[in-house]
């Protein structure tokens, strides 16, 4: 792959958080790890989310009103 056509999109976050999410859940780190898997894991859940709010937003029709009012 070219390094100019390599991008990581929300979906590519998104599988990491869900990796992220199903290796704690199966044991794959240790107690000392689970501070900072946890505040890994909600940095890139926050991300996600409001990057999935922003694209919605940004599809939702614009209201408008009629000229005159």
């Amino acid at each position: 792959m070219d390094d100019t056509t390599l991008q990581l999109t929300i979906n590519d976050i998104a599988a990491c958080r869900n990796v992220i999410d199903a290796a704690f859940k199966r044991g794959a780190f240790g107690a000392s790890e689970a501070r900072e898997i946890g505040i890994l894991y909600e940095k890139l859940d926050q991300f996600v989310t409001t990057a999935i709010a922003q694209a919605q937003e940004a599809q939702a029709p614009v209201e408008t009103q009629p000229q005159g009012e």
